[in-house]
């Protein structure tokens, strides 16, 4: 479950003194801690969380740098560590070709039935505005 791997990884930078990323990873998982106990064993609520706070360190970043950024840098770094990797553009248009192919969509009508396969497959793994744009241009 990932809320042990963010404890398991909060307890390793205790010991090894970084006291940066202890923080960082207190501090999340203070965030995690606030969902129900059923909640916490759900991997994807918390991904939820990280995701949330990790947009908030963009935000950040957006309006701190190039002040004093660098921290806030390093702290999404240890943040994004626990988040699903990110499909490339290319990763993105073949998968959603492959799902128009396999559920024949042909047109408009059936960008929801491809978005839901997309979200059942990868999810957080993309951008949503981004497939959606890719979707309209194949099912055009």
């Amino acid at each position: 479950m990932l809320v042990d791997t963010i404890k398991k990884d909060r307890i390793e930078a205790m010991k090894a003194k970084d006291i940066f990323k202890s923080g960082v990873l207190t501090t999340l998982f203070s965030e995690v801690q606030r969902l129900e106990k059923v909640d916490q064993k759900d991997d994807q609520k918390v991904l939820e969380v990280i995701r949330k706070y990790n947009k908030g360190l963009n935000e950040m970043i957006v309006i701190t740098l190039p002040r004093e950024g660098d921290d806030i840098l390093v702290e999404k770094d240890i943040i994004s560590a626990y988040l699903p990797t990110q499909l490339s553009g290319e990763e993105l248009d073949l998968a959603i070709a492959e799902i128009i192919a396999e559920i024949g969509a042909e047109s408009m009508k059936d960008m929801g039935k491809v978005m839901k396969v997309l979200k059942e497959t990868f999810d957080g793994q993309y951008d949503g505005k981004i497939a959606s744009g890719i979707i309209r241009n194949l099912l055009q």
